[in-house]
């Protein structure tokens, strides 16, 4: 590691009339730039892997309430406070945190973590801290401080690269303490998983994350995220954990979606407990449950197999906010400025507000400008027709490396047409600071919505009881519908006589139902010789005449034609 000496820093927020103290250290790892990103921008796991204490949020403070304060027990019952800035972050590229303390040697710090991809493969980490240091004995603390937390982060992803070069399916496994894993029935529980219809391959990653994983890592897993970490499919990853929640090693979670800043506001562990409605208190807005994209399933441990605890070690996790390429904060009159690389719609927001300008992006080559700006005030976005063509501070991201999703409806404002390459220039044009984000506008891929869960056959079968309460309504935007009836029914039982009939009937439906299944839908009911079915996505036409096609040959099978309406 090359760890440079302290030198005063750059004028940034200057503390009183003392010095700013600056300690950074870099290092190459042959890992790619997500890999280094979900790394990093998880700031909540990295902080439990270095051993710091869980974090206790306060109210709001000043600045528009942006700022929150913090504390976390430092030696016994002393406690350290301080207020916390929004994080600010550019995808797979770094990210910075401001701290400001309220007591203690330190009066403000300020981390930032940078990855650099490297022209022949891998990335360089640059890890810093700025110090203002708060009298003689924050001066002499200082140094040792900042090397120390330097060379503590990046010994951490020292650690990540040893097990990925070891062959770890999860290198980012820390789990620094102690914990109660009730290991008899676990090993129990997985020799059960071991005989139903599953991927054998995933009972070993899986049995690792709960010995292994930290406590968050084992709490509202998300399936199709752990999926693509473990580089499986999706469908058997979440088939693996609805299995597991059966025999008793996890249990559901319902989480409500704000669909503004995409976090959970809260969560149920039935269906049967979720709310017509749900507030956000950042947005300051009620929504209405919609199980397209404001309810997701998640899994947690189920206590009895493991004792896990649900604290916050980290307030603003990049990680956490996966359709924000970019967060910026203004202060009044302050401006930012992003190089829009990628080739996907974006929309550009404030924090605290629903008011969306919509960003549209254009054809290599078009008549679009190179610079665009926007102005915020009052509320709105204003289009900035003098943007500076100043590359000062410039920096780009990719979105096309993010994968894609959902679409999310944007407020109806006038969209801003962009070319790839272009610089867009946000100004703060209020009295206000201002944290402004950049969101895709696809919806997180990784999600594991209510309305897709709910029409699979794998959870209908292990969960029949999770159901919506009586008269309770939620929204689906989109749902496919099949029904198939066998003809002349009744001319069948006739014929043939009850049982046979009967047997043929039971036949036509299992088959149905595993031909459903297959295609990620869901049985919904039978009546007499009728079959409903649905499936979350669309059905194509040519998938409802497979289907139809083969209810009749089906039939044909049976003995006796029997046309099967569709």
């Amino acid at each position: 590691m090359n760890l440079r000496a302290p030198t005063t820093a750059a004028p940034g927020h200057p503390v009183g009339t003392r010095g700013r103290l600056r300690y950074a250290g870099s290092r190459d790892y042959a890992i790619t730039v997500a890999e280094a990103w979900r790394l990093l921008a998880d700031t909540d796991h990295m902080n439990r892997a270095l051993g710091l204490r869980p974090v206790t949020l306060a109210a709001s403070a000043a600045e528009g309430g942006f700022t929150r304060r913090a504390r976390a027990h430092l030696l016994g019952p002393v406690q350290l406070a301080w207020q916390e800035h929004p994080f600010e972050w550019l995808h797979e590229r770094h990210w910075s945190v401001r701290r400001v303390f309220e007591r203690g040697p330190l009066e403000e710090v300020e981390i930032a973590a940078e990855i650099l991809p490297l022209a022949g493969g891998g990335v360089r980490i640059t890890i810093s801290f700025e110090l203002a240091p708060r009298g003689i004995l924050g001066r002499l603390l200082a140094p040792r401080f900042g090397s120390a937390a330097v060379e503590s982060i990046l010994a951490y992803c020292d650690g990540y690269a040893a097990r990925q070069r070891a062959g770890s399916a999860e290198p980012v496994l820390s789990n620094r303490g102690s914990v109660r894993i009730d290991e008899t029935r676990l090993e129990r529980a997985l020799e059960r998983l071991s005989r139903a219809a599953l991927d054998p391959s995933l009972l070993p990653l899986l049995r690792q994350r709960l010995l292994e994983g930290s406590d968050e890592q084992v709490l509202r897993v998300r399936p199709y995220a752990l999926a693509r970490s473990w580089g499986v499919d999706r469908f058997e990853v979440l088939k693996l954990f609805l299995h597991a929640t059966r025999d008793g090693l996890f249990e559901l979670r319902w989480e409500l979606m704000c669909p503004a800043c995409r976090v959970p506001k809260g969560e149920t562990a039935s269906l049967t407990e979720i709310p017509p409605r749900f507030h956000c208190e950042a947005c300051g807005i009620d929504y209405e449950t919609d199980f397209d994209r404001r309810v997701e399933l998640r899994f947690s441990v189920h206590p009895a197999i493991r004792a896990a605890r649900d604290a916050i070690y980290c307030l603003g996790s990049p990680l956490g906010r996966p359709h924000i390429v970019a967060q910026l904060v203004l202060q009044p009159g302050g401006s930012g400025t992003v190089v829009l690389a990628g080739a996907e719609p974006l929309s550009l927001r404030c924090a605290g507000g629903m008011g969306m300008l919509p960003l549209v992006p254009q054809g290599a080559g078009s008549s679009t400008r190179s610079h665009l700006g926007v102005v915020h005030r009052d509320g709105t976005w204003i289009p900035d027709e003098t943007p500076s063509t100043s590359d000062g501070g410039v920096s780009a991201y990719d979105a096309e490396a993010i994968p894609a999703g959902g679409r999310l409806g944007s407020s109806g404002a006038e969209p801003l047409s962009f070319a790839p390459g272009s610089v867009l220039r946000i100004t703060n044009a209020g009295r206000e600071p201002l944290v402004a984000m950049l969101e895709r506008e696809a919806w997180d891929p990784d999600a594991t919505t209510a309305a897709e869960v709910t029409t699979l056959q794998e959870f209908r079968d292990l969960f029949s009881s999770e159901v919506l309460a009586p008269g309770q309504e939620v929204g689906v935007s989109s749902v496919a519908l099949l029904f198939t009836d066998l003809k002349d029914s009744t001319s069948l039982y006739e014929g043939v006589g009850d049982a046979p009939a009967f047997g043929r009937v039971n036949r036509h439906f299992e088959y149905l139902r595993e031909r459903i299944a297959a295609r990620g839908g869901a049985v919904v009911k039978t009546i007499g010789a009728a079959v409903s079915g649905a499936r979350c996505e669309p059905v194509a036409a040519e998938d409802g005449g497979e289907w139809g096609g083969a209810c009749i040959e089906r039939s044909r099978r049976c003995g006796r034609p029997t046309p099967c309406k569709l």
